[in-house]
């Protein structure tokens, strides 16, 4: 499978981990539900500005990534395509800078600035150098350094290959799945913020440990059963 699979935990604009950002609104629940059935905790937060407006933005923020539409699952030969690519960008684009080491020029023109991508980016990658690479086969200047590409195999063989690849890769609309989903991660960050915030003035103002504890804030009994304590 793709460098995407491969166990590589993507780091967001919030500072951590798509994997601990997720686990946010579960976070977030927790807490508003210990807020709804505490008054001494509602009061305490009272003290740092919390109203019934704070509330209600983390109940919507919640609302929001609750009932966000994903974009549909992708075909499999998408899938398996985005893969194939995934896997190939970052050999091929060190065999074309191999290749290419005695052409400088050529060289730093097909892949100066590429570099290997996981996903979407990487059929990108790919599209940007075989676009590249058939520009420099239409020019006469060129045509030694691309003869020489061909015979360190990367010929036409091989690129009508990745471009059936990419195009397959790109039969879908992925431009909307990416707004979808960079959508749905704005909401996450908002509601880790919110979370953030409110959790840390719940931490300065309360002292109960039971009440922290309905809030999510402090373990209780019943979280550290069968954990071995």
């Amino acid at each position: 499978m793709g460098k995407r699979n491969r166990g590589i935990r993507r780091r967001t604009a919030a500072g951590v981990s798509f994997e601990t950002l997720a686990q946010t609104p579960a976070r977030a629940f927790r807490f508003l539900l210990g807020l709804s059935q505490n008054p001494i905790a509602l009061r305490a937060l009272a003290r740092h500005g919390f109203g019934e407006a704070d509330r209600r933005a983390g109940i919507t923020l919640l609302e929001q990534i609750l009932t966000f539409e994903h974009a549909g699952d992708e075909d499999e030969g998408v899938t398996e395509a985005i893969d194939t690519l995934d896997d190939w960008d970052e050999r091929g684009i060190e065999l074309v800078r191999l290749a290419l080491t005695s052409y400088p020029e050529v060289r730093d023109a097909l892949v100066g600035d590429l570099t290997g991508k996981t996903g979407h980016d990487a059929v990108l990658g790919v599209r940007t150098l075989l676009d590249r690479v058939d520009d420099f086969d239409a020019r006469p200047e060129a045509a030694e350094a691309m003869a020489h590409l061909r015979s360190r195999g990367f010929g036409p063989v091989d690129r009508a290959r990745l471009r059936a690849l990419v195009e397959t890769a790109q039969s879908i609309d992925t431009t909307g799945s990416a707004i979808d989903e960079s959508d749905y991660e704005t909401l996450l960050i908002a509601l880790k913020r919110w979370h953030d915030e409110w959790t840390g003035f719940a931490r300065l103002a309360i002292d109960r440990r039971d009440v922290l504890q309905r809030l999510g804030l402090a373990r209780g009994a019943e979280d550290a059963d069968g954990e071995g304590e």
